[in-house]
């Protein structure tokens, strides 16, 4: 779902625009911050400090494409983006990080299928490592960053 800033999306999911989010992590590209709605409902808001760069553009786009052809179980789920002129942003689901999960034959074995899915559709992750990896709540892995 596209809106037009970011007070809009954390209206429409009830966000707490107050409390003081808590920081995730921050790449080449953007930095990711755990935002809460009013029901206690975590979720990663990642801004993008570059939002005409390629690989800016090619993220978001290639959430909305596998959200829209029903392989949004490939990555977290996505709830939303802002693209403007100054920035842009996303608000998708929290996961675990893989790496503070241990390895076990169920992780290791949706990691291999998430992977030949994704390729199979054509996709190359760039960054794949474990910061990138997730298990949501649901216990699957997905990929996240995928710039």
């Amino acid at each position: 779902m596209h809106f037009s800033d970011v007070k809009e999306m954390f209206d429409h999911y009830n966000i707490n625009r107050r409390t003081n989010p808590q920081y995730l992590g921050s790449g080449t590209y953007g930095t990711v911050k755990t935002v809460i709605d009013r029901s206690g409902r975590q979720y990663a808001h990642k801004v993008y400090n570059r939002p005409f760069c390629y690989d800016t553009i090619r993220e978001i786009t290639t959430y909305l494409y596998l959200h829209k052809i029903n392989k949004g179980h490939l990555v977290p789920k996505f709830y939303g983006y802002v693209f403007t002129t100054a920035y842009a942003c996303i608000l998708i689901e929290v996961g675990q990080c893989i790496c503070d999960v241990p390895f076990t034959y169920n992780i290791v074995h949706g990691l291999i299928r998430t992977m030949l899915e994704f390729n199979s559709l054509g996709l190359i992750h760039r960054d794949l490592k474990p910061l990138n990896i997730i298990i949501t709540n649901d216990n699957k892995v997905v990929f996240i960053d995928l710039g």
